[in-house]
């Protein structure tokens, strides 16, 4: 489906919000609806697991004191660990159900009356992350390890080759199989202990859920189709098809096509219900900047249609639907990282008047005005209650603080942190999200290389910046209550290092958590699929390696060359026999992997097989990186020399660490130097343009308000005027890219001086920078190269 046709949906849903209760901080996935009773009239229950370690299962009920609904707790399971619930699952059918949660390496599991009925110490290598249960079956999975349990004992084990994010089950013959949700940009089913079939997605992976149809047919195996959602760290949406003969991808709904750039935060949960009850599916998603959406998809080739969104401003950790306050009418549960359980209500408002009924909806409407004054006054007597114990603690707390002079500090599970730092595409730039149960106070950004810090739409901190040398030194601080704060933060390949971030929340005693991000060499630098077909890759050099005590095939000097060299052939394989032959050494297959993932993002954690394989696309400016390594050697081939030359001195960097010599070799293609310049071309044009116009509208604007009119301008200045908000828009959406451009033509022409063994002068260098600024055209780009290289 294009994005001009989900463009045209309307928010056609109207829910009402209801908050219903607050506990402890929430894991993902620790928040389900009980199934709904077998009696008519009666209301589904929720079950929440928090990170004290306690199972709750709460209802609504008709109050006895006062007009409408309020919260029942039905159980409360006592903190047997100090480990948090990190999992909750539901297993059997209504009456008859158990709720099975995980904490730590432990699973336990009771029924709807809170009776356990199982305590299993799983043994595992890694905390329980994600757990689904069917029958005497156990899917658990923990960073990497995928485990499958059958009456308590083992029966299936997989190392993943990355971070398993999400599971669930899909219906297969003779058994279910796990679907994971991994960090690599796959999904994959699993059984036992092998990998059935995978799918690769379009980011990585981390929410996935079960979406039934109708069972349309068996096929040859038995197995029944199955349609599995799935959400992605990058904001899609997609659907997943497994028939049994394999995983195959369906719609994909992203926010950048849809025109809803600042609304792509990472998928955190994604359910299918049927909310309106009309036949077709509603998708549930939550993200993690807040985001709560519900898409409509009514037919079987139909795109799905955005029809109900609202902000949370908190990451949203867990969704579900059912009937919790009107058993005529469904709502959308939420979940929120501070322990926020909230419902958005589809009862139409004429219905929440008649709270005197069972089951009647939650709302401000639903109570007499006595009854509200009643309310007020016991809400009142309960702040003022807490407001003392409040003080009472700070009093005792100051108490210690002066006994132990001043050694006392805040609390740590106060300003518990949840962080993300990922790359975005679309802005060829990475998103730091920084969230604390509490409100924040500020942040402190300290980073030892030179970053561009840029504007967030949902940011509204106020930001301070101070001189730190090559580095950034930066404080936000929040103006507003937030619990969230959203940064953009810009990179420059080849200036790597490390961003600390400091964040202390608006709590009394002071507190404060550290966290820390890498900055990679390549950092712009994302993973493909899969390189790009033989005839459409374009010239490129090569970059070689060996270990000091493997030794380089001889072959012919070329100019240019910084040790031995060998030829690579345009559209010629990295793996073809002729270039192998040429490598060999000793460094293993963990050691050259562990380099190449501290130079690149997104590599896998860990390695399945004997050889690593990769392709990387430049987001900034296109070019292609193919890498292809294994024991003893490995070879980089790319459009660009300046990617070359950082991962050159990056790969070396790591050896000599591990005091590892290494002896490398670089075949540089001359011409991918005016290739790359081509490529760049119409880049530069574009913010040149860009920047001329902005200031071409500022001089506009000027005289319009002196003149008081604007209509004597000449024809294309009054359009550009009328293109003025979509001109500064883009401005401000990629500022400092124009500078960025012209560090990428530098930074060529300073590499390509160092592969011909001589080192560029600083009037050549400042008369590079005077020509991009000043005088720019490729002819004239082209010649300085030629003439000056």
């Amino acid at each position: 489906p294009t994005a001009a046709s989900r463009a045209g949906a309307t928010m056609e849903l109207a829910l009402t919000r209801h908050d219903l209760l607050q506990v402890s901080t929430l894991s993902r996935g620790c928040m389900r609806l009980l199934p709904r009773p077998a009696k008519a009239g009666e209301l589904q229950k929720i079950a929440v697991g928090d990170d004290t370690g306690s199972l709750q299962v709460f209802g609504l009920v008709t109050s006895a004191k006062r007009s409408g609904m309020e919260v029942e707790r039905v159980f409360q399971t006592p903190s047997a660990s100090k480990a948090a619930i990190s999992r909750l699952e539901l297993s059997g059918e209504a009456g008859s159900e158990r709720i099975y949660y995980a904490a730590g390496t432990l699973v336990r599991g009771c029924n709807r009356k809170g009776k356990e009925v199982l305590k299993f110490a799983t043994d595992v290598t890694e905390p329980i992350r994600s757990m689904c249960v069917e029958g005497e079956t156990i899917h658990a999975a923990g960073e990497f390890v995928y485990n499958e349990f059958v009456a308590c004992k083992e029966s299936g084990f997989l190392m993943a080759n990355d971070r398993i994010n999400d599971m669930t089950l899909v219906a297969a013959a003779p058994q279910p199989a796990a679907v994971l949700a991994c960090q690599d940009r796959c999904l994959r089913v699993v059984r036992g202990s092998k990998v059935l079939f995978q799918l690769q997605v379009d980011g990585p992976a981390t929410a996935v859920a079960r979406c039934s149809r109708a069972p349309s047919g068996a096929g040859a195996s038995g197995d029944i189709d199955q349609q599995v959602l799935y959400g992605t760290e990058n904001g899609l949406v997609g659907l997943a098809v497994y028939d049994g003969a394999g995983l195959k991808g369906g719609w994909v709904i992203d926010p950048v096509d849809e025109g809803r750039r600042g609304k792509s935060g990472g998928v955190l949960c994604v359910r299918a219900a049927d909310l309106t009850k009309s036949g077709g599916c509603n998708i549930l998603v939550g993200r993690d900047d807040g985001l709560v959406e519900v898409w409509s998809l009514e037919g079987e080739g139909d795109a799905p249609q955005l029809v109900f969104e609202r902000n949370l401003h908190e990451s949203v950790v867990a969704i579900d639907c059912g009937a919790v306050s009107n058993t005529a009418f469904d709502e959308v549960v939420v979940a929120t990282y501070s322990g926020k359980i909230l419902s958005f209500s589809s009862a139409p408002s004429s219905s929440t008047s008649s709270a005197s009924a069972p089951g009647a909806a939650v709302g401000a409407g639903a109570h007499p005005a006595g009854a509200e004054a009643q309310q007020l006054e016991k809400l009142a007597a309960e702040i003022d209650a807490l407001q003392a114990k409040a003080e009472r603690e700070r009093a005792l707390h100051a108490r210690k603080a002066e006994a132990s002079n001043g050694a006392v500090g805040g609390s740590a599970a106060a300003v518990k942190l949840q962080d993300k730092w990922a790359l975005a595409s679309a802005d060829a730039c990475y998103t730091l999200s920084l969230e604390l149960a509490v409100p924040l106070e500020g942040v402190l950004l300290q980073s030892d290389v030179p970053v561009t810090l840029l504007e967030a739409d949902s940011n509204l901190a106020i930001v301070s910046r101070a001189p730190a040398g090559q580095g950034v030194l930066a404080a936000y601080r929040c103006q507003e209550v937030t619990n969230r704060l959203e940064l953009r933060v810009r990179t420059s390949e080849g200036r790597y290092g490390q961003l600390q971030a400091f964040v202390w929340p608006r709590i009394s005693p002071k507190a404060c958590v550290a966290a820390t991000y890498a900055i990679k060499p390549l950092s712009l630098h994302e993973r493909l699929h899969e390189p790009p077909p033989t005839a459409e890759r374009p010239v490129m050099s090569s970059l070689r390696c060996v270990r000091g005590r493997g030794r380089l095939s001889s072959g012919p000097k070329r100019a240019g060359a910084l040790w031995d060299t060998t030829a690579f052939l345009v559209g010629q394989s990295l793996r073809s026999p002729s270039l192998r032959r040429r490598i060999s050494g000793t460094f293993t297959l963990g050691e050259i992997h562990s380099w190449v993932s501290a130079c690149l993002p997104g590599v896998p954690a860990r390695l399945q097989g004997e050889r690593g394989e990769f392709a990387f696309r430049n987001l900034l400016v296109g070019t292609l990186l193919l890498c292809d390594y294994g024991p003893g050697d490995a070879a980089f081939a790319s459009d660009s020399l300046t990617t070359l030359a950082i991962a050159k001195e990056a790969l070396a960097k790591e050896a000599t660490a591990r005091k590892v010599q290494l002896k490398i070799a670089l075949d540089a293609n001359e011409e991918t130097v005016p290739a790359l310049l081509e490529r760049v071309d119409p880049l530069l044009r574009h913010q040149h343009s860009l920047h001329h116009k902005v200031l071409l509208l500022d001089s506009l604007r000027e005289v319009a308000t002196q003149e008081g009119e604007s209509t004597f301008f000449a024809p294309e200045y009054a359009a550009l005027l009328g293109d003025e908000a979509a001109v500064r828009r883009e401005l401000k959406e990629h500022p400092a890219r124009l500078e960025l451009l012209h560090q990428v033509v530098t930074d060529l022409f300073v590499d390509q001086q160092k592969v011909r063994a001589c080192a560029p002068s600083p009037g050549a260098v400042s008369g590079l920078q005077r020509l991009l600024a000043e005088a720019y055209s490729l002819p004239a780009l082209l010649a300085f190269f030629r003439e000056r290289g």
